[in-house]
């Protein structure tokens, strides 16, 4: 009764966030586009009148365009959602995917993983949630292994002595067992790849009672615990063929403690801003031994307060949904790929594109 319970209400809630996701991802933009198009035609009216003597109308005209045509962009990134467009950096249906192969197999053994280019997916078993604020992948955990990905984020919630995959509260469907298997028989099937997974309970607080704790019941549930390990310093990827890195970070996490430079502006919903500062950590000086890992993630909350951005309807600090932020996001890390330096990129919707030219950038 209580799980059917839990489920109701979980359905409950991921129909608000998919009315919510409607609005944010498509009409609210549309609105502001029409009224900053209008403001802005004003403004060219009185600029005309006054014969461009008048600055401020000036200023006031340039502006008012300048976030018509941003919000133009957030139109058309919420019709791409809606649509379930894809696109060489962008992939929002479940679709047959080109297999990328054993594409480590091509890298010398002395390489460090600090100075690889790995693809990966944030919130990686969020795929059937059916949430649009929750879903940030459409392919399956398969599917992504076949595409390339070798970088994920996996979030278990401790329920009892069941290890659950969640995305924050929302449990996805699944249970870590799942999970491990799929990774040691991929790894089995390709001896020569290695996957970096950042393995947390980070917004999936635990409940219950436990006979175990977080961390014991997490290595129980390792099927071949001698291939998932968390060196320090990193190691080569030589040293980690065939093995999983446990590259997690912070507080209730179970991997390395060796050094990691982060970029993870999640909350920044204007995404021009979000990729000047993604961009500015791709190419930042590398420090010897650091694993740089940049979030391509977000969900435009600009602040803790989702009402304020719900009530604040006419302003570009609108929230959008994960999918309409990736449309933007992952086209601006794609252009900018030749010139990145080594990092593990940890995207939502990844498209082929986007994820063939991570993998390219090992042979530069």
């Amino acid at each position: 009764m209580v799980g059917h319970l839990q489920h109701l209400k979980q359905g409950m809630l991921g129909g608000v966030l998919d009315t919510a996701a409607g609005l944010t991802n498509f009409a609210v933009p549309a609105m502001q586009t029409a009224t900053f198009a209008i403001g802005g035609a004003l403004a060219a009216g009185a600029n005309a009148a006054t014969l461009g003597k008048v600055d401020a109308l000036g200023h006031l005209q340039d502006s008012a365009f300048d976030k018509m045509r941003h919000a133009a962009d957030n139109t058309e990134a919420g019709i791409a959602t809606m649509r379930g467009k894809v696109t060489p950096h962008f992939t929002s249906s479940d679709i047959d995917v080109e297999e990328a192969g054993p594409w480590m197999r091509g890298i010398p053994d002395d390489k460090p993983v600090t100075e690889l280019f790995i693809p990966g997916s944030h919130d990686t078993m969020s795929f059937g949630s059916g949430a649009s604020f929750v879903q940030t992948q459409v392919l399956s955990l398969d599917k992504q292994l076949t595409a390339g990905v070798r970088a994920f984020d996996i979030r278990v919630k401790h329920d009892g002595d069941n290890l659950m995959i969640c995305h924050g509260a929302f449990d996805l469907g699944f249970v870590f067992a799942d999970v491990v298997k799929i990774f040691e028989e991929f790894l089995e099937q390709n001896p020569s790849e290695m996957l970096a997974v950042s393995l947390s309970c980070s917004g999936c607080p635990p409940c219950g009672e436990h006979s175990k704790d977080y961390h014991e019941a997490l290595m129980e549930t390792f099927g071949k615990p001698d291939i998932w390990g968390w060196p320090n310093p990193w190691p080569t990827l030589g040293e980690m063929r065939g093995r999983i890195l446990l590259a997690s970070r912070g507080r209730h996490y179970l991997g390395s403690a060796a050094p990691q430079a982060v970029q993870n502006n999640y909350k920044e919903s204007d995404h021009k801003k979000f990729l000047q500062g993604m961009i500015e950590f791709a190419k930042q000086e590398r420090t010897p031994g650091v694993l740089h890992c940049n979030w391509l993630n977000a969900v435009g909350l600009n602040d803790d307060d989702v009402m304020a951005n719900v009530t604040s309807a006419f302003t570009l600090d609108w929230a959008k949904s994960p999918a309409a932020c990736a449309y933007q996001i992952n086209e601006g890390c794609l252009n900018h790929m030749g010139t990145f330096l080594p990092q593990i990129f940890y995207i939502d919707f990844p498209g082929a594109g986007l994820i063939k030219s991570i993998i390219a950038r090992n042979g530069s």
